[in-house]
């Protein structure tokens, strides 16, 4: 993985970005996935850090958090979504193989 990209374990502190990241229109028209209000977006978050199966991960680029990435069981299938701050779109999908690694 390129050194300006990292992951590390989400972090209490990270959930606000993340939540400000999905209120970025432009972005949740592009996923075609609607932004979640404060207290439904947090609980949300809650339930997915909360089962341990679950692989959480932040992004990181150049250190600053740009993003997450997840990975969950859904009809006995392992699923994997991100989203990632529009301001960092063409930094960090510029790395196309951080994806791939992540979860070793």
């Amino acid at each position: 993985m390129p050194e300006d990209v990292r992951l590390r374990e989400v972090e209490d502190g990270d959930i606000h970005v993340f939540f400000e990241q999905q209120l970025d229109p432009v972005a949740t028209q592009m996923a075609g996935f609607p932004s979640r209000g404060e207290d439904e977006f947090h609980s949300h978050w809650r339930r997915v850090r909360s089962n341990e199966n679950n692989i959480l991960r932040t992004i990181l680029f150049k250190g600053k958090v740009s993003g997450n990435i997840v990975s969950w069981e859904q009809d006995g299938k392992r699923q994997i979504g991100y989203w990632i701050g529009r301001k960092f779109w063409e930094r960090v999908l510029h790395h196309k193989h951080w994806h791939n690694s992540w979860l070793s």
